[in-house]
């Protein structure tokens, strides 16, 4: 990945606290890795964690590294290992990697799209699926709120 690349990358996490690599897994890995989650979920039967920190519907598998061979290409893949250096260091050490599968909200659910709107759908009984107009890059859904 080229410096001007990267350094796009690393600014957008540190004032944003995230970035999206756009194209940054190849295909065939990237099937590996869906298998892969699917597998592990089927095998360990992953529900959700029916608690407000974790979620009512979505589902979470933790350290996949030590799961599947597929999981430990991620932290050393050429798209991903110079943007995690320059934020750690080049000394880094990764050991654990998560799958989120986000569920819907209970009532509706709410998600940003491409051009920064927000759309949401689900019982509206309190104005929670009628979103202001505005960019956005993010949105949280409870049971009768969105913001």
């Amino acid at each position: 990945m080229e410096a001007a690349r990267i350094d796009r990358h690393v600014a957008e996490i540190e004032d944003q606290g995230y970035t999206f690599v756009e194209n940054a897994i190849e295909a065939e890995l990237l099937a590996e890795l869906r298998d892969s989650i699917r597998s592990v979920a089927d095998e360990r039967g992953t529900a959700p964690r029916n608690n407000p920190a974790e979620g009512y519907a979505t589902h979470r598998n933790y350290n996949l590294l030590a799961k599947r061979r597929a999981f430990q290409k991620m932290p050393v893949h050429e798209n991903v290992l110079p943007i995690v250096e320059r934020i750690l260091d080049p000394g880094c050490l990764l050991s654990g990697m998560t799958a989120i599968d986000i569920g819907p909200g209970e009532a509706h659910t709410c998600g940003v799209v491409d051009d920064g709107s927000v759309l949401c759908w689900g019982v509206d009984s309190h104005g929670e699926c009628s979103p202001p107009d505005g960019d956005f890059v993010q949105v949280d859904s409870g049971s009768v709120h969105s913001c």
